[in-house]
């Protein structure tokens, strides 16, 4: 009967805790949505941006602002095309000229051309004695026909 009880008592400990850890995560991503109107924080290695693009070159990311959670390092960031007819440039992804250059080859690395449709970058997202919602602003370019679009997101770091 005691082991049945501590059985009992252990998942019930641990089945806390998780909801404790979904709440707080939960509580974050509102808190970084309602600082950063339609932003979304990832908090995985793994963030994924999905880009729409509709007529006459409108683009949509799901998220114009991206969080990298603070508690994250070397997070890839993939961004993909989910429209048909869409592919990225050669520099599909890159840091928006010219004050934020130098600040962003610190932090991001390794730029790749994954497909037409795939663009990744590995995010350090750490960068020692830094202020902590370091803000990115990129280019997003995107060939729709004989016709090259560009949108220009932002990234907030270490949030």
């Amino acid at each position: 009967m005691r082991t049945r009880s501590l059985h009992w008592l252990v998942a019930l400990a641990l089945g806390g805790c998780a909801a404790i850890d979904s709440f707080h995560e939960s509580s974050r991503q509102a808190d970084f949505a309602r600082e950063f109107a339609g932003g979304v924080l990832c908090n995985s290695q793994d963030c994924r941006v999905d880009i729409t693009v509709g007529p006459n070159c409108a683009i949509t990311p799901s998220s114009p602002t991206l969080g990298v959670d603070a508690r994250i390092s070397d997070a890839t960031i993939h961004w993909r095309i989910v429209s048909a007819g869409a592919s990225f440039t050669r520099d599909g992804i890159n840091a928006e000229p010219p004050k934020d250059r130098g600040a962003w080859m610190r932090e991001f690395k390794n730029p790749r051309l994954v497909s037409d449709t795939e663009f990744t970058w590995l995010d350090k997202n750490k960068l020692p004695g830094s202020p902590r919602k370091r803000s990115y602003g990129y280019n997003i370019f995107v060939n729709q026909g004989a016709t090259t679009c560009r949108f220009d997101p932002t990234i907030i770091n270490d949030y």
